[in-house]
């Protein structure tokens, strides 16, 4: 096993314990030298009052993430410099989110942000990651309001929410037959994107949605869900959120006797709903802008022994392809660079950077100036025998013809 990528774990307490000799030393320069690490920051909710859930999925980004950097440096780095991953945990709260970056680029001089925890936390740091020029390659918060029109600072390896509960929405009406469809996901930006992305789906496919509900993250009873979804006579119903949370609505329908075709986004297109909801995971529909990680094909391999040779323990599911994707970008990045690394020269090298499609476990499609987003398709998967099965080949789809939700 290769050894641990060299990274902090930064701390509530250690930033608040930050914040005056930050104040003290002023704002150094964002230009780095050429030599010494590059450092880059990941931002995930990793204690606190954070759902179980979510600290589930970010495990998995950071595994990906880290797995992909190990791989990199332990081959000599980027132009013989190690890359140094400030790992933060902001608790989901979006003051400490913004006060751990802060300090990370105030103090630390990161050149990048790699990954965002949650919808809240990408709210509070965005506008800040903005004023200071840091440029954020998004593991998983893909919204197509941030990148369309294109914003010159976020770059995302996700396709679109809205693009992806389009594809959904879609999927449903003409591929399965269904008209009257259901929907419940989570009360964030994330949800709510999903949701806008799926309905303009289902209605352009001639389909209608009878119901929408909402509800926040580590929710448990879905009882009162299911009893709205019968009345309303919803035939399909998709759910956006995580395993825990799908598991529990299969488990309240399941005891309330109604079996409608279910369909899930990409938090819970994973591997661990078999294992949390067992039979009841068999034939539901799941859209992920990703190959799945059990693919046999020689991307999804490499993408298995990378992530074992740091720890074979770190679950491979899409999740684990966000931060491993992520990770990708920022490298292919950095290694286009000639000259200084600096956070400028570093965001436009991402205007240009081309991704090794013998790597990438996602659609690619080429970035520039007019569109920031690396990945071009959706997978439609099923859960079947007690694996994710894909459904067909990868769909592409543009940009342009989805709506972006607008808070």
């Amino acid at each position: 096993m290769n050894a641990p990528s060299p990274f902090r774990h930064l701390s509530a307490v250690a930033a608040l314990a930050a914040v005056a000799a930050v104040a003290a030393c002023g704002t150094q320069s964002p230009e780095t030298s050429n030599s010494g690490p590059i450092k880059v920051a990941i931002t995930q909710a990793m204690s606190g009052g954070t759902p179980p859930g979510l600290i589930a999925l970010n495990e998995q980004i950071n595994g990906g993430f880290l797995s992909y950097i190990d791989k990199v440096n332990a081959a000599g780095g980027v132009g013989g410099r190690k890359i140094d991953i400030l790992q933060l945990d902001d608790q989901t709260d979006p003051s400490l989110a913004l006060t751990l970056i802060r300090r990370a680029v105030e103090k630390d001089q990161i050149i990048a942000v790699g990954s965002i925890s949650s919808a809240a936390t990408y709210s509070a740091i965005l506008p800040y990651l903005k004023s200071q020029r840091i440029p954020l390659v998004s593991a998983a918060a893909g919204f197509l309001s941030t990148v369309v029109p294109v914003d010159a600072n976020i770059f995302t390896v996700q396709t679109p929410l809205e693009v992806q509960g389009a594809v959904a929405g879609k999927h449903i009406v003409e591929s399965l037959g269904i008209r009257n469809v259901g929907y419940a996901g989570y009360n964030d930006l994330g949800g709510y994107s999903w949701a806008h992305g799926f309905e303009q789906g289902v209605k352009a496919a001639g389909g209608t949605v009878v119901l929408t509900d909402e509800f926040p993250r580590g929710q448990t009873d879905f009882s009162g869900l299911i009893t709205k979804l019968r009345n309303a006579k919803a035939e399909a119903v998709a759910v956006y959120g995580s395993p825990t949370e799908l598991t529990a609505a299969l488990q309240a329908a399941d005891a309330r006797d109604y079996h409608p075709t279910w369909y899930t986004g990409p938090g819970a297109t994973d591997p661990s709903t078999i294992t949390l909801a067992g039979g009841l995971a068999e034939g539901v529909y799941g859209a992920v802008p990703y190959q799945l990680p059990n693919a046999d094909s020689p991307q999804a391999q490499l993408f298995r022994d990378t992530l074992d040779n740091r720890d074979s323990k770190v679950v491979k599911g899409v999740y684990t392809q966000y931060g491993y994707s992520a990770a990708q970008a920022l490298v292919a990045a950095l290694r286009g660079i000639n000259g200084g690394i600096t956070r400028d020269s570093f965001r436009a090298a991402l205007e240009s950077a081309k991704l090794d499609p013998a790597e990438t476990m996602f659609t690619p499609q080429a970035v520039g100036p007019d569109n920031h987003v690396f990945n071009g398709g959706i997978q439609i998967v099923q859960f079947k025998a007690g694996k994710m099965t894909a459904v067909g080949d990868p769909s592409k789809v543009d940009l342009s013809t989805v709506k972006p939700y607008i808070p």
